[in-house]
C-alpha cells in the first residue's frame, strides 16, 4: 500500500513526458537558457502543462510574477512567463515524486502525508516566486548603482552645451554596457527619438525601473521641459550628489554582505586546521 502514492506519481510523470514528446516545442526550447533552468531537457512536459491550463487561468493564480517579470523582461515577458511556469511545473512534478517516494522508502503508507504531499508540491510551485522577486531586489540596486555615473554624465553634456536628447544619445551610444540601466535609457532614448512625447516615454521608463531615483529623475525633466536648461540643470545636479550617497550606502551595503558570505569559508578552513592540529596529538596521546 505505501508504494501505491510513489506508483501514481511516476506513471503521472511518465505519461506527462509521453504526451509532451508528441508536441513540437523545439523553437522554445533553443532559446532556453540551460544554466538558469538545469532541467530544460524535461521542460516539454511543464510547457505542456502550461498549454493546457491557459496564460488566462494561471496570470490569475499567479499574476504577481509577471508583473514582476514585466519589469525585468519588458515586452517578451509572455515568453519568458511561459518558460518560468513551465519549470516550476516540472518541479512541482518532481517534488511530488520525490515526496512519495519517501513514504515508500519508510515503508508506511499514511494518507495525511500523501495529502502534505500534495499540499508540498502545490506549495513549491509557489515558493519558487522568490528567484523572481529576488531578480528584480537585485536589478533595482544594479540601476541604483550606475545611475550616478549616467547622471553625472548627463550633466555635465547637458551643461557644456548639447540638449537633453543629444547628450542622452552620445551616453548610450558610446557605452557597450549591457546594463538593465542601460537597457532602459537606449529604450527610452529610442521612444524619444521615434517621435513619442517626452514625457510619455520618461513616465514609462519611471514605470519599468520603479527606483526612486529614477522616479525623481524623469520628474525634474518633465516639470522643467518648458523653463529653460538652467534649472533643470541645478535640480539634476542636486540629484546627482543625492545618488552618489546612496551609492556609497550600497557599496557599504555590498562590502558587509562579502564579508558575511566570508564567514563560512573561513570556519571551514579554522575546523581543518583544528582538525591537522589534533590528530596527531590525539594519535600520540593514544599510542602513549
Amino acid at each position: 500500500m505505501e508504494f501505491v502514492p510513489f506508483i501514481v506519481s511516476i506513471a503521472i510523470l511518465v505519461s506527462l513526458i509521453l504526451i509532451s514528446k508528441k508536441i513540437d516545442y523545439s523553437d522554445t526550447l533553443k532559446s532556453i537558457d540551460k544554466k538558469e533552468y538545469p532541467l530544460a531537457d524535461i521542460m516539454p512536459i511543464g510547457l505542456f502543462l502550461y498549454d493546457k491550463i491557459g496564460e488566462v487561468d494561471i496570470r490569475r493564480v499567479n499574476e504577481d510574477a509577471y508583473q514582476k517579470m514585466l519589469i525585468i523582461y519588458g515586452n517578451d515577458t509572455s515568453v519568458m512567463y511561459r518558460i518560468y511556469v513551465a519549470n516550476k511545473f516540472v518541479y512541482a512534478v518532481l517534488f511530488l515524486v520525490l515526496i512519495n517516494f519517501i513514504q515508500a522508502a519508510n515503508g508506511e503508507f499514511s494518507l495525511v502525508f500523501t495529502f502534505i504531499s500534495l499540499g508540498a508540491s502545490i506549495g513549491s510551485f509557489f515558493l519558487a516566486d522568490t528567484t523572481i522577486t529576488n531578480k528584480v531586489q537585485e536589478r533595482a540596486k544594479d540601476i541604483k548603482y550606475e545611475f550616478p555615473e549616467f547622471l553625472s554624465k548627463l550633466v555635465l553634456l547637458v551643461g557644456a552645451g548639447l540638449t537633453l536628447e543629444n547628450a542622452w544619445g552620445k551616453i548610450v551610444d558610446k557605452s557597450t554596457s549591457n546594463s538593465p540601466l542601460y537597457k532602459e535609457m537606449r529604450r527610452t532614448y529610442m521612444d524619444i527619438k521615434n517621435g513619442i512625447p517626452r514625457e510619455t516615454s520618461l513616465t514609462n521608463l519611471s514605470r519599468r525601473c520603479r527606483i526612486n531615483q529614477i522616479t525623481k529623475f524623469a520628474s525634474v525633466i518633465i516639470q522643467n521641459v518648458n523653463k529653460g536648461s538652467g534649472d533643470m540643470i541645478i535640480m539634476l545636479t542636486d540629484l546627482s550628489d543625492e545618488c552618489w550617497n546612496e551609492r556609497k550606502l550600497l557599496a557599504k551595503e555590498k562590502g558587509e554582505v562579502a564579508s558575511t558570505k566570508l564567514l563560512f569559508p573561513m570556519m571551514i578552513i579554522l575546523v581543518a586546521i583544528f582538525i591537522i592540529v589534533l590528530i596527531p596529538a590525539f594519535m600520540q596521546m593514544m599510542s602513549t
